[in-house]
């Protein structure tokens, strides 16, 4: 499970767009189960179960926005970048769509996700990088 939670500040509002930096936190929870069956040289079958948890919890740093095209194209982007703690060596994550909206209160988006971490030393996992497609809806109430 990935969380995070961030706080951001609007360094730039106009006609064209937003331009926010942030600041907050990730969190990486990772579990790792393994279970065997082996028979033994005395033909006893053995279980052996194998179990890890390991928890990160990562400073992030960064910026997000909305870049207007027209009245109903936009472009929604994000950025951050963190992990320079004790629990992981980097940890990255960036975004961007083409986003249509329909009306004041429905817009709709298409774009492209990656997240990086690198997890240092651990035993359990050494990095991850996800990746792929993504299509939002926004209700602005």
């Amino acid at each position: 499970m990935i969380f995070e939670i961030a706080g951001a500040y609007s360094v730039y509002k106009g006609e064209q767009g937003n331009f926010d930096m942030l600041l907050g936190m990730r969190y990486a929870g990772i579990d790792a189960k393994l279970d065997l069956n082996a028979v033994g040289p005395d033909g006893r079958v053995y279980y052996p179960r194998i179990k890890e948890s390991l928890n990160f919890y990562d400073p992030i740093v960064g910026f997000k926005g909305k870049f207007f095209f027209t009245k109903n194209w936009f472009m929604p982007y994000y950025f951050d970048i963190g992990g320079f703690s004790v629990d992981s060596d980097l940890t990255m994550q960036a975004y961007a769509a083409i986003g249509y909206r329909f009306t004041d209160w429905f817009s709709m988006s298409l774009g492209y996700r990656y997240l990086y971490y690198d997890f240092g030393n651990t035993k359990l996992v050494e990095d991850i990088t996800l990746h792929g497609g993504v299509l939002g809806f926004v209700f602005n109430f």
